[in-house]
């Protein structure tokens, strides 16, 4: 009687596990079959590429909340301004002056997107930075030579991980070009991807992993192999709702129309959410409707 007791409490371990391990078996030759790409080969396609960011207003945002809705609507890449370049906020320099003030909510940022497989795309300079536009104080990239580089110290100690470095966006300036040299060859050393940007509308990635294109209408979809980012203040106006304002809000259907078409002709598509200082949650559930069409 013990001996078949014994048998029983055996019976009663060893079946969970040979469920589990049919489970596991079963799982593995299930994704054998569908010959399924790992996260890197389908995120980083260019085809694949889908984006959004409240770019200027990032640092200030639920990351959780944000970054959620974006995989429920199968978003995959994020965009920032890593020095909120134009922030509508009165102090608009503040963390050109303060780079140690982005520390954390990068970190931060970093740490969610890859929790969630989110390419984090990080232009860490606009190269629009003292040209006046859209309020901005004329103060120049070559006025913060040592503060764009310590902020491009804290987007290298974080890693490469699922990180895309656009060292300068709409390089124009001496400075700009020599950043944008040096952050590309230091961003190299270290495995990052990069991204070329070069006087807006590049159509080659010069050495780079990719490059951004960034058209001025909804009637140009950009260069075959390219990132196309609306980050042109003409397009703004056009896929806002009123039609006019640069800051938006942007018109979902605009938004995905303009996407669609952009997706459709093989090229990687970001909406640039220029003067979002919230997550525009309609956005998102717009560009993913864009994937079940």
């Amino acid at each position: 009687m013990n001996k078949i007791k014994n048998r029983q409490k055996t019976g009663i371990f060893i079946f969970p596990i040979l469920i589990l391990l049919c489970h596991t078996i079963c799982a593995c030759s299930v994704l054998d079959r569908m010959n399924a790409p790992s996260f890197k080969e389908y995120e980083y396609n260019i085809k694949n590429i889908l984006g959004y960011g409240p770019v200027n207003h990032w640092a200030s945002q639920d990351f959780e909340k944000w970054l959620d809705a974006q995989v429920r609507n199968n978003v995959n890449w994020v965009t920032i301004e890593f020095f909120c370049w134009n922030s509508q906020q009165e102090d608009r320099s503040h963390y050109y002056e303060n780079p140690d003030d982005l520390k954390k909510p990068y970190q931060k940022l970093v740490k969610e997107c890859r929790k969630r497989n989110i390419v984090l795309m990080v232009s860490i300079v606009n190269d629009n930075k003292g040209s006046g536009k859209y309020g901005d104080d004329r103060k120049g990239l070559a006025y913060y030579k040592s503060q764009i580089r310590r902020g491009r110290e804290i987007v290298l100690e974080e890693g490469p991980e699922g990180v895309v470095i656009q060292p300068v966006a709409e390089t124009q300036t001496k400075e700009g070009e020599v950043f944008e040299s040096e952050t590309i060859d230091l961003a190299h050393q270290k495995g990052f991807k990069t991204c070329w940007n070069n006087n807006s509308r590049p159509t080659n990635s010069n050495g780079c992993t990719y490059f951004a294109y960034h058209p001025s209408s909804t009637s140009d979809i950009g260069v075959e192999g390219g990132i196309i980012v609306v980050d042109h203040g003409q397009i703004l106006r056009e896929l806002s709702k009123n039609g006019k304002n640069v800051f938006g809000p942007y018109d979902p259907i605009k938004v995905s129309n303009y996407a669609a078409k952009v997706y459709t002709g093989q090229r990687g598509f970001v909406h640039y959410g220029f003067g979002d200082d919230q997550v525009d949650f309609d956005i998102i559930k717009a560009l993913g409707s864009i994937t079940k069409k």
